[in-house]
């Protein structure tokens, strides 16, 4: 059963309102990170690639994730938290409905380290850039994604809600 159905106009607008909130995460993270903060993203970087070299899809997504909501909880913002989780539930939920599997997972592994980099140098604005650029490139890659496969026929899709 799924809670939402699938709609790729729907997985778009979550991704730019995603964009919006992680840049301003971001930006509040990099004014209050500390060395050990940078210590333990830097790992969950090194984990992700670690994932992506044993082509174990589903580590890699819960380290990815796990580094996104690091920076969250460094940026010390319960509104932005719970507007975040909210987002990233329907993420979930619209990626095992789709099952969907991205084609740059390296890329996405070499934007964290743009983002961390940003973070190094205590940098607010190019975290912010970093940061929504990432999660643009994502999104652009799913509207790709999906321009490219058919969509179910209606009928399928009332089953899916049906479900």
């Amino acid at each position: 059963m799924y809670l939402i159905n699938y709609d790729p106009n729907r997985a778009i607008e979550i991704y730019v309102a995603r964009e919006a909130l992680e840049g301003m995460t971001a930006r509040l993270a990099a004014q209050r990170i500390t060395e050990r903060q940078i210590a333990a993203l830097q790992a969950s970087i090194e984990r992700q690639r670690e994932h992506l070299r044993k082509d174990e899809l589903d580590k890699y997504y819960a380290a990815a994730l796990d580094f996104h909501e690091e920076i969250i909880r460094i940026a010390g913002s319960t509104t932005l938290e719970r507007l975040l989780q909210s987002i990233f539930a329907q993420i979930k939920a619209m990626r095992v409905q789709r099952n969907y599997t991205p084609m740059h997972l390296p890329q996405s592994c070499d934007d964290h380290e743009k983002l961390l980099e940003a973070f190094r140098r205590r940098d607010p604005g190019l975290a912010e850039r970093e940061a929504r650029r990432h999660i643009r490139d994502l999104a652009e890659e799913i509207h790709r994604s999906l321009a490219a496969e058919p969509l179910p026929s209606p009928k399928a899709r009332g089953r899916i809600m049906a479900s």
